[in-house]
């Protein structure tokens, strides 16, 4: 199946060409846990993400033409 994935900060370079948005195939049945490590994304370089502008868990189901935001921690003070 074919999702679009978008991605802010850190997170990019993990995207094909280290671009803000990208389609990618991946297997049926995919959750965004399995995203993150199809990216090899490391532990701790990710937060959230959102698929439709909802936030998801890690645990949900990704669907073919979804449009997936993943999200980098932030900090400051």
């Amino acid at each position: 199946m074919v999702v679009t994935v978008a991605a802010f900060g850190d997170l990019r370079q993990y995207l094909p060409g280290g671009t803000e948005k990208s389609e990618l195939q991946i297997p049926e049945g995919t959750t965004v846990g399995g995203l993150v490590e199809f990216l090899a994304i490391p532990p701790g370089k990710f937060w959230f993400a959102t698929v439709a502008g909802r936030k998801v868990q890690d645990d949900y189901r990704l669907s073919d033409d979804e449009e997936i935001t993943l999200f980098n921690p932030v900090g400051g003070g």
